[in-house]
């Protein structure tokens, strides 16, 4: 069974990020719907901006997720002993997955804080310095979308291999970019909501299954099959021999 999910998630996989591509854009399409009938309660604004800010911290949980989920399938195809799904690179389809699932990250993070601008600080810059210095959650908000920026920018293929080994130490401020916004998320909640410590529980399992990774050696010991992958997006230099894949990644 395992083969053939394996073989179908591959075989069909442009069909699969076409089908996510508009499933992410749900949210934003229910919104949008629900701003022409006017039914977005009291405060539309408030709406607007809480559900944008809400659709853009799950896909950053969701980005976080994708590489334990790969690791989970790896292992318990192993411990099945099926014939495919025992490496993480059958699973590579999910990486692809992530740098879509980031962008919509990004791209709900932009329109949460392009609401907040236009409708509550109405581009009046020192009333947006009067309300940071008087909310720091806005400063932490402010932070997580710049960090979005950043790993948005450099998500596209030439600038992978353009910015070689430095992508990946970019883009580990993934790790310091999700806590930041459950913090932005945590502060700025009114009480009796419970998603943003929901949020922060999650967050905290994905990071700490990171580092129990890290620690063990059970995820890595066998081959991992991503030395091709990572020969191709960081080919080393004509006069070096490749490196073998670090075990750690």
């Amino acid at each position: 069974m395992a083969t053939t999910l394996t073989a179908l998630l591959n075989r069909y996989e442009a069909r699969l990020r076409i089908a996510l591509f508009f499933i992410s854009l749900l949210p934003a399409l229910d919104l949008l719907w629900r701003l022409q009938q006017n039914n977005l309660g009291i405060n539309p604004f408030q709406t607007l901006s809480h559900r944008l800010g809400h659709s853009a911290l799950i896909f950053l949980l969701l980005t976080l997720a994708i590489t334990p989920l790969r690791r989970w399938l790896r292992y318990l195809c192993a411990r099945l002993q099926l014939r495919d799904g025992k490496r993480l690179a059958d699973w590579n389809f999910l990486i692809r997955c992530r740098r879509q699932l980031g962008l919509y990250g990004f791209f709900y993070a932009s329109l949460h804080l392009l609401i907040y601008l236009h409708f509550e600080v109405q581009w009046e810059w020192e009333y947006w310095q009067e309300e940071i210095n008087e909310k720091p959650y806005l400063m932490l908000g402010l932070t997580a979308w710049i960090l979005t920026l950043l790993l948005a920018i450099t998500s596209p293929k030439i600038v992978i291999r353009y910015m070689r080994h430095w992508w990946r130490r970019l883009h580990r401020l993934n790790y310091l970019l999700v806590p930041v916004a459950v913090a932005h998320h945590y502060l700025a909640a009114k009480t009796g909501n419970d998603w943003p410590l929901l949020a922060a529980v999650a967050a905290a399992i994905l990071l700490l299954h990171r580092v129990w990774v890290r620690l063990s050696e059970r995820f890595y010991r066998s081959d991992d099959g991503m030395a091709a992958t990572r020969r191709t997006l960081f080919p080393p230099p004509k006069s070096a021999p490749p490196k073998s894949a670090s075990p750690l990644e």
